[in-house]
C-alpha cells in the first residue's frame, strides 16, 4: 500500500465536498473544463498536493487529460465519488485485522495535507503482519515522485 484513503479519511478533508458537488448538474463538465488549463493543475484544490516532481504537462497528460476529453469517464467518476464514505474504510480496516499475510506499507514522507504519515502508520498497525517505511521527498503519488525507492522497497519486500 502507498498514500491512500483509510479509517476515517475517505475522501480526504481536501475534497470532502466533492461527493456533493458532483450531484450538480454540470459540474464534473465545470472540472473538466478546468483542467485543461494546466497551471490549474498545480494549485492545490486539484492535482498540486499529489507530486512534488510532476509537470503541470505530465500531470495532465497522465491524470486529467481522459477526464477531461471523456463523458463516459467523468461519468463513472461522479458514481464513484458519490459513494466515497469514511464507513467503507473503516469497515475494511475491521476485516483486514485477520490478514496474516505479509505487508508492505510506503508513505510519502512530505504527505501532510492529503494523508499525513500518521494515517500511514494507523493503518500498518491494522494488519498483524506489516512493515512501514517511509519514503522521503514525495507526496501522495511515491510512483512519481521517487519510483526507484519505491521499486527498491518492493524488491526488498518480495525477497
Amino acid at each position: 500500500l502507498s498514500n491512500c484513503e483509510g479509517l476515517e479519511v475517505f475522501p480526504p478533508k481536501k475534497f470532502s465536498s466533492l461527493p456533493k458537488m458532483v450531484k450538480l448538474p454540470g459540474y464534473t463538465h465545470l472540472m473538466a473544463q478546468a483542467f485543461k488549463l494546466k497551471p490549474f493543475l498545480k494549485t492545490p484544490t486539484t492535482f498540486g498536493l499529489l507530486s512534488n516532481s510532476l509537470s503541470k504537462e505530465e500531470l495532465f497528460d497522465l491524470y486529467a487529460k481522459n477526464f477531461s476529453q471523456h463523458k463516459s469517464i467523468r461519468r463513472d467518476f461522479k458514481k464513484l465519488a458519490i459513494g466515497w464514505h469514511p464507513k467503507h474504510t473503516q469497515e475494511a480496516a475491521i476485516k483486514l485485522k485477520n490478514f496474516e499475510s505479509p505487508v508492505l506499507v510506503m508513505w510519502g514522507g512530505e504527505d501532510v495535507k492529503l494523508f499525513p504519515v500518521t494515517l500511514g502508520k494507523r493503518i500498518t498497525s491494522i494488519f498483524p503482519n506489516a512493515q512501514f517505511v517511509e519514503i522521503p521527498n514525495s507526496l501522495t503519488y511515491i510512483q512519481e515522485d521517487q519510483p526507484k525507492a519505491m521499486v527498491q522497497e518492493i524488491a526488498k519486500f518480495l525477497a
